[in-house]
């Protein structure tokens, strides 16, 4: 209610403001009539009220539905033909509103009041056609380019809406390819324990449950609290080290006001797996691993080091974890995330940027 009354005093304030300018206009024009100034203002200003209360009737004209597919140029031709039709109207209209106030004032317009109809509404006519219908193709005109401006606006949400539907798709893709890799690399750890450590192996199954479990949760989720990634990097951190007992060594450092940040689901699992299983693969020896997240500059810095056996190798070992999560990263954020690698003789140091952004509670 509110709203449609604020519309309305708005809306009645633009013809206002046309109506002080006509004044304003018509009064210099006349410097040296004997009209007073404030019947110039009465009769521009009704003129602007009038035209504001046709404007609404010439706007459902514009949108009827019968002329839809009319081309551009038959569009402004139908409106220049109704031209005349408008002119009259107004005038009409124009002269209903004043004809009261013009009998009271024969001698501010040289004639008898009983002439005003066969001779000063023909001259009128003639008179003010033009204006009139320059503030009407300037209505058609307004209106049409709110029009437009409109449908773009619609268009550009759709095709916003569209490429964000585009982007869940293929974020659903990347983790329907990661799922079966992360897979079928942790069931091969557990098939190597199946007979020399069913303990073990049933521990391994125990774990792969649960971050099967948490999957199947975040299946269409594109982000997730930082908290739920670390309790899912923490399970797989555990398989790991059940899988490579005394091989991997790993420390970490987050402050606790990140934890309600948001990122991208499986974001961490695929990094981990990428410095540990290539790396021990290769080297058969120890792998140290440092993971560290802040936040600078409105985005989260997560930092992950890792020991490399050589660099040829260390190379060798980018897969699929990496390019998906450097693909999610770009469908989330565009250009503000970021996945950089750097290499150093038997250091690999991965670093990924994004915005930051608080989870709902």
């Amino acid at each position: 209610m509110l709203s449609s009354w604020k519309n309305a005093l708005r809306y009645g304030l633009i013809w206002t403001l046309l109506g002080v300018y006509l004044s304003i206009a018509r009064t210099s024009e006349q410097t040296d009539s004997d009209i007073p100034w404030w019947v110039t203002w009465y009769t521009e200003m009704t003129a602007a009220y009038l035209l504001g209360l046709i404007f609404p009737l010439v706007k459902k004209y514009y949108e009827l539905p019968y002329f839809s597919h009319w081309s551009a140029l038959g569009q402004w031709l139908r409106h220049v033909a109704i031209l005349p039709v408008v002119i009259l109207l107004i005038c009409v209209l124009m002269d209903v509103v004043r004809y009261p106030f013009y009998a009271y004032l024969p001698a501010a317009y040289g004639m008898d009041h009983y002439l005003w109809l066969n001779e000063y509404f023909s001259k009128r006519i003639l008179l003010e056609w033009p204006r009139i219908g320059v503030i009407y193709l300037s209505m058609i005109l307004a209106i049409f380019y709110r029009k437009e401006e409109l449908r773009r606006g619609e268009e550009k949400q759709r095709s916003i809406q569209v490429q964000s539907e585009l982007s869940s798709l293929q974020l659903l893709q990347l983790k329907s390819q990661l799922r079966p890799h992360f897979l079928f690399n942790t069931l091969n750890m557990i098939s190597d324990k199946i007979v020399t450590d069913p303990l073990l192996a049933e521990g391994l199954l125990q774990e792969l449950s649960d971050l099967l479990r948490y999957y199947l949760a975040q299946s269409e989720t594109s982000q997730v609290k930082l908290s739920q990634e670390m309790t899912i990097l923490h399970s797989y951190l555990t398989i790991l080290q059940k899988r490579f007992p005394s091989q991997i060594h790993y420390k970490e450092s987050i402050a606790d006001e990140l934890l309600h940040q948001n990122v991208p689901s499986m974001l961490l699992q695929p990094v981990l797996e990428n410095a540990v299983m290539h790396t021990i693969h290769h080297s058969r020896g120890e792998v140290s691993i440092s993971l560290k997240i802040i936040m600078y500059e409105g985005n989260i810095h997560i930092e992950m080091t890792n020991t490399l056996p050589t660099v040829k190798q260390a190379l060798a070992s980018l897969g699929i974890g990496l390019k998906s999560v450097h693909k999610q990263l770009e469908l989330l954020y565009g250009d503000e995330g970021k996945l950089t690698l750097d290499i150093d003789h038997n250091r690999a140091r991965l670093e990924i940027v994004f915005p930051a952004t608080e989870a709902e509670a």
